[in-house]
């Protein structure tokens, strides 16, 4: 519900991309396939998506995905599943201030 009043806040206000689009739709896929990230991670890339290109976007996920096995490798090695979205700030945060288009 809330993903979904932000969702509609940056609809009304800022143009929609076809990059929000596909994140939309693998969102989808996520729910209906295993792909081994939640639907809710694709949904807040979608978020994500309203502030950065496809380029930055991908460099948010692959700082979130290194961050992240850094994280299972040091920190916690007997945890199978976490939480991704933290990972993504993270992510989004270094491409928003350090790398731009």
């Amino acid at each position: 519900m809330i993903w979904a009043m932000f969702f509609l806040l940056l609809t009304l206000t800022l143009p929609f991309n076809a990059l929000v689009l596909s994140c939309l739709g693998i969102a989808i896929l996520a729910e209906r396939l295993p792909l081994h990230i939640g639907s809710g991670d694709w949904l807040y890339l979608s978020l994500l998506a309203y502030s950065i290109t496809c380029l930055q976007l991908v460099y948010c996920l692959f700082f979130a995905s290194a961050i992240a096995l850094v994280y299972m490798l040091r920190l916690s090695p007997k945890k199978r599943e976490l939480p991704f979205i933290p990972f993504l700030m993270i992510g989004y945060l270094i491409v928003l201030f350090f790398i731009h288009p």
